[in-house]
Parts: structure tokens; sequence; C-alpha cells
């Protein structure tokens, strides 16, 4: 008879990708998770083979994991019947995607999905990739280089370029002219600039702000720069600021990552990242 809890520590190994988040997210020690594995591959042969960090099944286990995987779906369902609850849908994203293309979009699902429970978490992106992995949202939109995320989950991508702006005339050629104004040092698309950039120019930053909401309202009472993804200026006034683009070596994107089993993350997906 096949033990539910050796199956379900290999549901969330090849879920998450390795035996220490799967065994975070079952609060089990991962000694413990290792000898469910174990056990199961002596039970029905060899399941899974590690390749360059990714969980590569076998047939057998792939046969397995597609059984334990529509298990776990039906226990779900069934606990939902028992205890009916308002859905609710867990988006990770950050700060300047929620200010500069979510809060809009959001409004016109929320009309049409009024049973729905939405709750918002702002954070990095490290971190919101750790929650996804750990069941504790459901999507996540970021903004970043390119995400490699365990193969159980979706990933729409949509490359995004940048730009400087200023209330002033640019001159692209001479950056050391300039004093910047940056999002703060965790940001990675301002890691990115200045590694490149540093070496071209002599790149003075002067301020460093959390949000490119703050950076905006700084530039217009000064005669500064700032380096800034397309989405946010594309809403930018053509009247007040001007703007050209810095192509960086690395390309950035937009990312909506989530579990395509996940019916409320689909659906928000198809209605909101990809009809509007």
């Amino acid at each position: 008879m096949m033990n539910i809890v050796y199956l379900t520590s290999f549901y969330y190994l090849v879920k998450l990708g390795s035996v220490s988040k799967a065994a975070e997210k079952l609060t089990y020690a991962q000694s413990t998770v290792s000898y469910h594995l174990k056990s199961l591959q002596n039970d029905y042969g060899l399941l899974y083979v590690k390749k360059a960090g990714n969980i590569d099944l076998t047939e057998k286990g792939q046969l397995i994991f597609e059984f334990i995987e529509e298990f776990i779906e039906k226990e779900e369902k069934l606990q939902k019947k028992i205890n009916p609850t308002q859905d609710t849908l867990r988006i990770g994203t950050i700060s300047s995607i929620m200010t500069f293309i979510l809060t809009e979009k959001l409004a016109g699902f929320r009309r049409s999905n009024q049973h729905l429970k939405i709750e918002i978490v702002l954070k990095e992106e490290s971190q919101l990739i750790d929650m996804l992995l750990n069941d504790q949202l459901d999507c996540i939109y970021i903004f970043d280089e390119k995400i490699d995320i365990a193969s159980a989950y979706s990933v729409s991508k949509k490359e995004v370029p940048f730009d400087l702006i200023s209330k002033g005339m640019l001159d692209i050629e001479h950056l050391d002219e300039y004093r910047m104004i940056l999002t703060e040092k965790n940001c990675s698309y301002r890691a990115a600039f200045l590694k490149e950039w540093t070496f071209k120019e002599k790149v003075v930053v002067t301020l460093s702000l959390e949000s490119p909401k703050e950076i905006i309202r700084s530039l217009q009472a000064s005669n500064e720069m700032a380096f800034l993804p397309r989405y946010v200026t594309d809403q930018l006034p053509n009247a007040v600021f001007d703007r050209q683009e810095l192509i960086l070596d690395t390309p950035f994107y937009l990312q909506f990552i989530y579990d395509s089993k996940n019916s409320l993350a689909v659906d928000f997906f198809k209605k909101v990242i990809v009809e509007t």
C-alpha cells in the first residue's frame, strides 16, 4: 500500500526542486524527507535524477507524481466543501508594479469578481519567490532578470527597456555631468546599471530612494537625472520630462509566475495580465 506521507514528500521535492525546500514546506527535518524518498525508491525503483540543480523524473516517477498531485488536488477540494470559506487570491509584487501597473488593472478585476478576497503582499523579488515556493502566495508579478524556477510553475515574461529621465535636455554621451537619483541599493536593476556604466562614465549618485514614485517627485524639484524601467516612464508627461533609452547588456523582464493548477491564479493571469 502506498504511503501518502512519503508520496507527499516526493510531491514537494518535485514541485519545489530540492529536499531542503520540501522539508521547510512540510516542517520536517531534511533527513526525514530524505528517508521518505529513499523508502519510495526502495519500493518502486528509480523515480528521479538530479541534473544541474533540476529534478528530472523517470517514467515511473512521472506516473507517481501525477498520482499524488491529483490526490492532493482532490483533498484540497474536499476540504473546501467540508469547510467552505471565501476564495482568496494571494498576489505578491513590488511597489513599482503595484503603483504603475496593477492598481488600475485590479479595479476592473475586483468589480467582476466581488466574491473573491484579494491579498496583496509587497516585498523584494527574492522574498516573493520564496513565499511562492512555500505556498504562501498563489502568484507573483515581479521585475528582474530572467527567473529560473521549478517546472511546476508557469512563467509569462515580457522584456522591458530602461530610460534615463530628467526635467532638462539629456545628453547620454556625458552622464558624468549629471547628478543621479537611483532606487535603493537592494534593487537589481540599479546594481546592473552601476555595474555596466561606472566603467564607462563617472556616475555620481546623490540620492537613493525606495520607490520610483518618490524618485519622480524628487526629479520635479531638481535638475538631477534618474534611471527607470519603461513601464514607469511611459506614464510620465513628455512636456515635463525628457527621456532617452539606455540599453543594458542584461535584459530585464516583467514576469508573472504562478501555479497553472491554481484556477484563481490562472483566471487572474488571463483577465488582468494578458487581456488588459
